[in-house]
């Protein structure tokens, strides 16, 4: 990740350069197949979509690390890569999003298999309320439809888990935590949503900075 970075920022400084381009990709490709091919099964993860290894605080902090330094790597280049147009911003952002996924709910469902099994159903479907709703309040922030109707997706298999599958698995304690966190989450993220999305429409935020500075380099070009 680190060579990643470097390398983006000398393609910075010389845009003209495909080889810095090609580089770039050849560091994260890597990082992203020793994550699945060599860190993860070292890390025991099995078919139940958690490490199967007793959950311990050291090794957590190294496996947030892991995909953390990942994720903000895919960031990195998806902020500050010269533009190659849209497609190439929406791979970099659906990758850094799958990583990011994979990297919480691992770790949210290992820390609850251990630690609160009674509440793993309800924490799964917390986890993925609470990124629907990143997704979709940041969709509307930066007008990105695809990253919004994901977020939407994502609320509503929430939703739908929680009705159908949590309320016949869990205890009514723990029903009813998780029907109100989840429930919680939609109800913040659609005032929010509401909000942003009038905000776009009035031409404010950093999509409109985003879309006033193409049009001010295109002028000037």
């Amino acid at each position: 990740c680190a060579g990643a970075l470097y390398v983006l920022s000398e393609y910075r400084r010389n845009p003209g350069q495909p080889a810095l381009f090609r580089a770039i990709w050849v560091f994260v490709v890597g990082a992203i197949l020793k994550l699945a091919l060599y860190d993860m099964p070292a890390w025991r993860f099995c078919s139940r979509l958690m490490y199967n290894q007793e959950y311990g605080n050291l090794l957590a902090f190294m496996r947030v690390a892991d995909f953390a330094m990942i994720v903000a790597t895919l960031a990195a280049i998806w902020r500050y890569c010269p533009p190659k147009g849209p497609l190439f911003r929406e791979l970099v952002g659906a990758v850094s999003l799958a990583v990011a996924f994979v990297g919480v709910f691992a770790e949210t469902n290992t820390f609850l298999c251990w630690r609160m099994p009674a509440f793993r159903a309800g924490g799964i479907s917390m986890v993925w309320a609470a990124f629907g709703l990143t997704l979709v309040l940041g969709g509307a922030w930066k007008r990105a439809e695809m990253m919004k109707y994901a977020g939407f997706v994502f609320c509503a298999a929430a939703a739908v888990k929680v009705l159908v599958v949590d309320m016949r698995h869990m205890e009514l304690l723990y029903r009813a935590l998780a029907l109100l966190a989840v429930g919680f989450f939609l109800m913040i993220g659609a005032v929010f949503y509401l909000r942003l999305s009038r905000i776009g429409a009035n031409g404010v935020g950093p999509a409109a900075t985003d879309d006033a500075a193409v049009k001010d380099e295109g002028g000037q070009s």
